[in-house]
């Protein structure tokens, strides 16, 4: 899949790019990372996996609109991760996988059952929302120079 497939399916959206939107979102991105660690000590674990995926798909929207896009609101999570796989490529895949297994586990977690997550479970969304971080940043400062 690449980007011009998601434009064809009508997911997302042209939009001119905006450095302080980007900002914006990595600072969300940012915040909800040391939000997913204080809950994690606290043993909230179900909010520390869900945050964790709050930056991840913080960081995800401002890869997106870095790029000058932005999702429709219909399948927005999804089609917001099927654009940073295009972006981050093969080499990443397991990361992708691994992200798409987060938000399909946060998805039940908020609408039909929460007291799930363990702390493994908690602990491993931290720690890859922090290196899917790392990565969509490396790629925003290549793009926005």
């Amino acid at each position: 899949m690449d980007i011009s497939d998601i434009i064809k399916k009508n997911k997302m959206r042209k939009i001119p790019i905006d450095k302080e939107q980007i900002d914006k979102s990595l600072g969300l991105c940012k915040r909800d990372l040391n939000a997913s660690e204080l809950n994690l000590k606290n043993n909230l674990l179900d909010w520390s996996f869900n945050i964790s995926y709050n930056s991840i798909l913080q960081a995800a929207r401002a890869l997106m609109y870095s790029y000058g896009y932005a999702p429709y609101s219909e399948d927005s999570h999804k089609t917001t991760l099927e654009f940073v796989e295009c972006i981050l490529g093969a080499k990443n895949k397991d990361l992708i996988i691994t992200l798409n297994r987060i938000r399909k586990k946060r998805h039940i977690v908020v609408y039909d059952e929460a007291g799930i997550i363990t702390k493994y479970e908690a602990d491993f969304a931290l720690k890859e929302a922090k290196k899917c971080v790392k990565l969509i940043e490396e790629k925003i400062k290549k793009k926005i120079k």
